[in-house]
């Protein structure tokens, strides 16, 4: 691995931190890969090697595919913006790289960790993205809510209201249309009621259930 960057780049005396890698193409796996690889020094503090972790790219990718919710896409870039994973980009973005906009330091203003809602949000072409750096970490997230992630809740909620007000409405109209029908019914029993009383020659009495005289013709 001498000719690889993850190695040479411990090879500066001045660079004693994490180094995470572009993905390559593993020489023993023949996969996409993320080294993480980190400088070894012996008793005299000169350099001896390095110690390496390589992860699939394609199960990194995957675990952050599952974060694709109404919380927006995650999509994780090195310090030199090269994508690494993704769980919305198409694989032929592998390892592009990625102009990233300011971020506000997680360290600022007293914070002891990156706190996204203190983050701005920039306007992108279909949606909004925010990136935030990690503290302990040479990475950068890049969060991305696509326009249909954003409204969505809305356009739910929009369509609940509209399907409840249409059954509400409908119940309105039935009832209406029974009240109407019941009085109509009323009106004309009471019609025929006067015309029968007023024809005939004998005196009618009609008491209710109380007791009480309800008609006297």
């Amino acid at each position: 691995i001498a000719d690889r960057p993850h190695f040479r780049y411990h090879l500066d005396p001045s660079h004693d931190e994490l180094y995470i890698s572009d993905p390559v193409v593993g020489r023993g796996s023949k996969e996409l890969t993320i080294q993480f690889s980190r400088k070894l020094l012996d008793d005299n503090g000169d350099f001896s090697g390095v110690t390496v972790l390589s992860l699939s790219y394609a199960e990194l990718s995957r675990f952050y595919g599952t974060a694709g919710t109404y919380g927006g896409s995650v999509t994780v870039l090195n310090e030199r913006g090269a994508l690494i994973a993704s769980g919305v980009e198409p694989s032929g973005a592998v390892g592009s790289t990625t102009t990233i906009s300011p971020v506000i330091d997680p360290m600022a203003n007293g914070s002891s960790a990156p706190s996204l809602s203190k983050t701005p949000w920039y306007r992108s072409s279909g949606g909004l993205v925010i990136y935030q750096k990690l503290r302990s970490y040479p990475l950068t997230v890049k969060i991305t809510k696509t326009d249909k992630q954003i409204y969505q809740r809305y356009w739910d909620t929009a369509r609940n209201f509209v399907a409840t007000s249409s059954i509400a409405s409908v119940i309105v109209v039935i009832l209406g249309i029974f009240w109407i029908s019941q009085r109509r019914r009323a009106v004309e029993s009471s019609r025929a009621l006067s015309s029968t009383l007023a024809g005939v020659t004998q005196g009618i009495v009609m008491i209710n259930f109380q007791g009480r005289l309800s008609i006297v013709n």
